[in-house]
């Protein structure tokens, strides 16, 4: 009885671990029948070698830091975990529940090759735009956020500000606007 209960908790995982891996593999949009024939985007349609049928793009972040990285991004962001297991990966999805952010544990034995590295910490940045982002300094300051830079304007139209997340992550926190007149 205890090699069944043994094989079938590794079975449940096995079929968790198959779906979950099947998010990489598929964009899908939350509840919108949008198909490929109706995406309008000019950089999506017009060039002849653009991916036409694409429906979303979301990130992946491979790290050990995803307690971390949990806290974070909910906590700070508000997003919510879709997919949470302690050992594989977070699944955020936003306020709307489009899948956006994905962090994945390194040498995890499910993944390929391709994604088993982890992720060296430098050169990379989220961008979220948002409608008042004063409102959002200072909300974020009152959570004792990690913020890495005050809130500023840019000639090129940027007021923004930004955090930096547990794995060394920019997270640029925006408000756009139009550039400044020369």
């Amino acid at each position: 009885m205890q090699s069944f209960s043994h094989s079938f908790r590794t079975l449940a995982l096995g079929s968790i671990v198959f779906f979950a891996c099947g998010i990489f593999a598929w964009f899908r949009v939350q509840g919108s029948s949008l198909q490929p024939s109706n995406v309008s985007s000019p950089s999506l349609t017009k060039e002849k070698n653009t991916m036409k049928t694409m429906l979303h793009l979301h990130s992946g972040v491979i790290t050990s830091r995803l307690g971390e990285t949990k806290e974070f991004y909910t906590k700070y962001l508000g997003l919510k975990p879709k997919v949470d297991m302690e050992n594989f990966f977070l699944l955020f999805e936003d306020q709307s529940g489009r899948e956006v952010l994905s962090f994945l544990m390194p040498n995890h034995e499910t993944q390929q090759d391709l994604f088993k590295p982890a992720f060296g910490n430098k050169g990379i940045y989220l961008t979220v735009a948002v409608a008042d982002v004063e409102v959002e300094y200072k909300r974020l300051q009152s959570l004792n956020a990690p913020i890495a830079f005050a809130l500023r304007k840019e000639v090129w139209g940027d007021y923004h500000f930004a955090l930096i997340d547990p794995n060394g992550i920019g997270v640029d926190i925006v408000q756009f606007a139009q550039p400044e007149q020369q």
